[in-house]
């Protein structure tokens, strides 16, 4: 049975990683703490958080990048028309940081917990940086689907799932260095 989990490589120029990088840790000021549960939190930027931000010049880049893979993703599974709403939208990106600092993860959890997130029905994350470890985990929670997927950092790839609750996951804490991912998700509207 299909998990409907899938990676996509090579999706974000290197470039874009490095630049998108290097604009975050310039822009302290836009920088909050996520607090995740069990103590474990990291540092994450609403890339449309502020009128001036300047992330400005990447979210159409980055929307074509999300689009592009969502219509790979639906093609993948074999998704008929009537299966997908004729109308959605792209939940604000935002863009975070786990540092290698013993605190900086996101415990088991799922992304569609009650109405203030309900309109979710895709889970899209682009890793901005190579990290051999501080990958993210998704245990299917499902009937005959007892395989752990488990997605590598891996610089400029795309990872799509469900958001619902047999789609368990958890972003595990970095070893060596920072990790850089943006997360967005498709919305029902």
């Amino acid at each position: 049975m299909d998990n409907f989990v899938r990676v996509y490589e090579k999706v974000m120029p290197i470039e874009m990683c490095h630049d998108l990088v290097e604009k975050f840790e310039a822009a302290t000021d836009m920088h909050e703490v996520q607090d995740n549960a069990n103590g474990k939190t990291l540092t994450v930027i609403n890339l449309l958080g502020k009128k001036d931000s300047p992330f400005t010049d990447d979210v159409d880049p980055l929307f074509k990048i999300l689009t592009e893979c969502v219509d790979r993703y639906k093609e993948d599974i074999g998704v008929d028309t009537f299966q997908w709403p004729k109308q959605f939208g792209l939940e604000p990106p935002k863009m975070k940081r786990y540092l290698p600092d013993g605190s900086d993860e996101f415990p088991e959890h799922v992304d569609v917990t009650g109405i203030e997130n309900l309109k979710r029905f895709l889970v899209l994350f682009v890793y901005l940086n190579n990290n051999e470890k501080g990958e993210t985990i998704v245990h299917p929670n499902t009937p005959n689907v007892s395989d752990v997927f488990v997605s590598r950092c891996k610089q400029g790839s795309c990872l799509l799932f469900p958001p619902f609750w047999p789609w368990v996951h958890a972003g595990k804490p970095p070893i060596n260095g920072p990790k850089y991912i943006i997360g967005s998700y498709l919305h029902y509207v």
